[in-house]
C-alpha cells in the first residue's frame, strides 16, 4: 500500500501543495492516496522525488524511511 497520504502529512503539505509539484490536481493525489486511482511509474518517479523519499518506502516495501534529507519548500518550489 503506497504511504503517500502518511509522507504527505509529515512533511506538512496539503494535497494541492503536492499536487502541483507533479502537476496534477488535488482531487487526483486524493485518489491515490485512499487507493481509487493507480498511479503509473513516471507519476510514482515523480512523487518520490517531489517528497524526497525512497520508492521502497513510497511503495510500503520499507518500513523505514531511510536517514534522507527532508523536503524543503520555499513559496511553492522545490530546493534542491
Amino acid at each position: 500500500m503506497l504511504k503517500l497520504k502518511e509522507i504527505r502529512i509529515n512533511r506538512g503539505l496539503t494535497q494541492e501543495q503536492v499536487g502541483k509539484f507533479i502537476n496534477v490536481t488535488r482531487s487526483q493525489v486524493s485518489k491515490y492516496e485512499s487507493g481509487t486511482r493507480m498511479l503509473n511509474q513516471q507519476q510514482i518517479v515523480d512523487f518520490v522525488k517531489a517528497l524526497d523519499t525512497t520508492a521502497d518506502y513510497f511503495l510500503g516495501l520499507s518500513k523505514k524511511e531511510a536517514n534522507i534529507l527532508i523536503c524543503l519548500f520555499c513559496f511553492g518550489s522545490i530546493l534542491t
